[in-house]
């Protein structure tokens, strides 16, 4: 098996996850362009229900599987653990309606992700990618496509899905099978014992997910759906750097993972100061670009209206570049394996966030929020950069 160079690795990864994110940003845009704040907010309120529980049960197991050096699993185990997670999240939340179908949609994700981690194990991010930059397009060519002939967010989200499905079975899973062999799922007691190993990270992403989500329950709470889709389309902005920082942290991570097993501290620390530094620059570049032009930016990507969220974009932008920062910690902590220190730190975060919300969103509404934010980010910086230390 050909592994693609380092270098190539890394362009294949950013390629994929800009595309990608850039389409889900588009999808809000068009939203809010085609529909109105009531329509942004109720799909946010969908993503907000469901991704909490779809994270648990994916139990991060493509960031074990794909740190896992030594093969301690197959791909069998991991594809079999996930089904199982995955449909006890999907009896929870089917039912009619936007959350339902998103929730069927990220069900096919799931499986697309056993098989991320596998490629991601083999250093081939190429064909991840393209699997993103397929998916993120044709979501956003169906879901633009239907809202414009329907009006109906139903029918849009519908269509999302049905691609989110299409890609799972015809491209993800084939790849792997051409890649590995054999991807039949694996039933045995030796699940338990996966599942009880990947358990904190799955406790983790619940949490990570909840502290994102926690503005959007208390600002729908409190000022209405069309307060919540004024936010989220403000907080997607984010997701541009957001995007080069987790490219940067899935390129990395095996290697991170192959130095600390070498016992190569040095290299270790070195590679992921390198890393910190880049996911800080990224993240100081989008807050400057929020201080100096958010209006104009949020005139032009979604309507004149929104250019007076200006101050809020600059909070979560500033909230944003120490999330960065956090998440390559995260990065490094999941390398690493240690999984169980990263649950107490995650529920620090939670606590910091939801106490941030409780007392400045009533009284600052959406710059409360984003304000929220940065406090459990600060958290998340402060005591992932301790975990790293003492483990590394």
């Amino acid at each position: 098996m050909k592994v693609p160079a380092p270098s190539l690795n890394i362009s294949w990864t950013l390629a994929g996850n800009v595309v990608y994110a850039a389409s889900q940003w588009a999808m809000l845009v068009l939203i809010a362009k085609l529909g109105d704040a009531q329509m942004v907010g109720q799909f946010a309120l969908g993503l907000a229900v469901v991704g909490p529980v779809m994270l648990f049960a994916s139990l991060q197991l493509r960031g074990v599987q794909a740190t896992d050096a030594s093969g301690r699993y197959g791909f069998g185990h991991y594809l079999g653990l996930r089904l199982v997670t995955t449909g006890v999240a999907l009896l929870a939340l089917l039912g009619p309606g936007v959350i339902g179908l998103i929730a069927v949609g990220k069900a096919f994700e799931g499986l697309g992700d056993v098989c991320f981690g596998a490629f991601q194990q083999r250093e081939r991010m190429d064909l991840i990618a393209k699997s993103m930059i397929l998916k993120g397009v044709c979501s956003l060519v169906a879901m633009g496509c239907l809202l414009h002939a329907t009006h109906s967010l139903l029918w849009a989200v519908g269509g999302m899905t049905a691609v989110s499905a299409a890609v799972a079975l015809g491209y993800d899973l084939r790849n792997a099978r051409g890649l590995l062999g054999s991807i039949r799922p694996t039933f045995a007691w030796s699940l338990t014992q996966l599942a009880w190993r990947a358990l904190p990270l799955g406790i983790v992403y619940l949490l990570t997910a909840l502290t994102a989500n926690l503005p959007r329950y208390f600002i729908a709470h409190e000022l209405g759906t069309a307060a919540l889709g004024v936010f989220a389309a403000l907080a997607y902005m984010t997701l541009v750097g957001g995007t080069v920082v987790n490219a940067l942290g899935q390129a990395a991570s095996p290697r991170l993972a192959r130095l600390h097993a070498a016992g190569s501290r040095d290299e270790f620390r070195q590679a992921l100061a390198k890393l910190l530094a880049a996911g800080g620059a990224v993240g100081v570049a989008g807050w400057l670009i929020a201080v100096v032009a958010g209006p104009e930016v949020l005139a032009l990507a979604y309507r004149p209206e929104y250019a007076v969220q200006a101050p809020v974009l600059a909070w979560l932008m500033a909230a944003g570049a120490l999330g960065f920062i956090g998440s390559l910690l995260g990065y490094a902590m999941t390398a690493l394996h240690a999984f169980k220190a990263q649950v107490p730190l995650t529920a620090a975060v939670a606590l910091a966030t939801a106490a941030g919300c409780w007392m400045l969103v009533p009284g600052h509404g959406l710059v409360g929020g984003a304000i929220a934010l940065l406090l459990g980010a600060a958290v998340q910086c402060a005591g992932g950069a301790w975990v790293v230390a003492r483990a590394s």
